[in-house]
């Protein structure tokens, strides 16, 4: 979805993630460090009963591309 907007990771700025486990943390944060490196959005982390009873993650994120980072 990002490459289709023209974005990559580095143009995430929020992360929103709904673990069914805090216990799923851990390893969330290491697939976060392997796909984000050192890049860091805003992150919020809820441990919650998901809709879907197989699902461990649910993730929403925000993204949004900046013509003139200097302008910030």
């Amino acid at each position: 979805m990002l490459s289709g907007a023209g974005m990559d990771y580095d143009d995430l700025v929020s992360l929103r993630f709904f673990l069914t486990s805090a216990a799923h943390d851990p390893e969330n944060v290491d697939i976060l460090r392997e796909h984000l490196g050192d890049h860091r959005a805003c992150r919020t982390v809820v441990v919650q009963q998901l809709l879907e009873p197989h699902w461990l993650i649910e993730v929403e994120a925000i993204a949004a591309k900046v013509d003139d980072p200097a302008a910030l």
